[in-house]
């Protein structure tokens, strides 16, 4: 279980994160809120990429856990990932598992099954040979999820805005692939698309003026209050035949 107990954070003399205290297990949390509001920052101190005191992962501080054994209990997709060597979608893939290999070992059978799995996972084994210098944003976007779910075997999901430069198909078959992780394990997305956390979260945390706001059950976070005092728009959330929407009055 990740843990946060008052965590603060500045950068300098502006201060981003004030006193956040959240337990996370498993199922799909989502962090929602404004441009600016500290959810990348809080997901990069529950990946350990920066170090802030009060944040742990099983009762042991995420900063100093090694880098090796914190990968694979935790597994972190960055927001503008990208690789900048002339390789294989397949290859790239199997950069996951540089935690299980190192640096100078070849890849066991394992580690190709893994990155096998992950690529049909999210759909891009007509890719596996192809170079990911020619990819489109979203074929690469799916190839560094993949390169992600191949490195871990079992822990923590992070995400930060995973759903960005995907056309809708592609969105979608994310949040189901992600949807379907989290009913054996916890995964933790930085999104906003509204109504698409409405439909896959099973727990909401909104960030404002760097503080959580709410936090809970869809229905009990994204409240006409929150809307407007966040969002800054006179909204309700609505459930029709198919799922979660917003019903925006103008």
């Amino acid at each position: 279980m990740l843990s946060l107990d008052r965590v603060c954070f500045s950068y300098g003399k502006n201060q981003i994160l004030k006193d956040i205290t959240v337990e996370i297990g498993n199922g799909l949390t989502v962090i929602l809120g404004e441009n600016g509001s500290g959810k990348s920052t809080l997901l990069r101190i529950m990946a350990g990429h920066i170090r802030a005191l009060g944040c742990e992962l099983d009762g042991v501080p995420v900063s100093l856990i090694p880098p090796r054994k914190r990968a694979k209990s935790i597994a972190y997709l960055a927001q503008n990932g990208y690789i900048s060597a002339d390789i294989t979608v397949e290859d790239a893939v199997l950069l996951g598992r540089y935690c299980y290999t190192g640096i100078l070992s070849a890849y066991s059978e394992a580690d190709r099954t893994a990155a096998w799995g992950a690529i049909q996972r999210c759909g891009i084994s007509h890719l596996a040979d192809k170079s990911v210098l020619t990819l489109s944003g979203g074929e690469l976007k799916m190839t560094l999820l993949a390169c992600t779910l191949a490195q871990l075997e079992m822990g923590h999901l992070l995400l930060d805005e995973p759903t960005n430069d995907l056309d809708i198909h592609r969105k979608l078959k994310l949040m189901s692939i992600i949807k379907d992780i989290s009913r054996t394990g916890c995964v933790v997305a930085v999104l906003h698309d509204l109504e698409i956390a409405a439909n896959y979260a099973d727990n909401v945390i909104i960030l404002h003026n760097g503080k959580i706001y709410a936090s809970g059950t869809p229905e009990e976070t994204l409240t006409p209050k929150a809307l407007a005092e966040v969002w800054h728009i006179n909204a309700r959330l609505e459930r029709g035949k198919n799922g979660y929407y917003l019903d925006i009055t103008k």
